[in-house]
């Protein structure tokens, strides 16, 4: 990743900017989902990013952490139809805009 990758949530708006901004985002994911997997149905890529549509599953396991109040606790399983755009430049990526269409349970 570009030092200077911004990543963004479209559905919740929240944005990430450099590398502690995407270690923040991704171990978010992590605490909040321990068992998910993606199912790819759909990958375009050149050399100026790449588009990923993909069946995002998860079991929502985690206690609320910190960072991440309003997540109830419990145990439940999600799914959801999601895209994923990534931006491209010299090999690395400059950013990244998640989309998905979230579930009522979705914490």
């Amino acid at each position: 990743a570009s030092p200077n990758i911004e990543v963004v949530d479209e559905i919740t708006g929240h944005r990430f900017i450099g590398h502690e901004g995407l270690r923040q985002f991704v171990q978010y994911w992590l605490e909040t989902f321990r068992d998910f997997q993606y199912d790819i149905t759909n990958l375009i890529a050149d050399d100026d990013g790449v588009a990923i549509e993909y069946v995002f599953q998860a079991w929502h396991v985690a206690e609320p952490s910190p960072s991440t109040e309003e997540i109830p606790p419990g145990a439940r399983s999600i799914q959801s139809r999601s895209a994923a755009f990534f931006q491209m430049m010299d090999g690395k990526v400059t950013g990244y805009h998640l989309y998905y269409n979230p579930p009522q349970e979705f914490p």
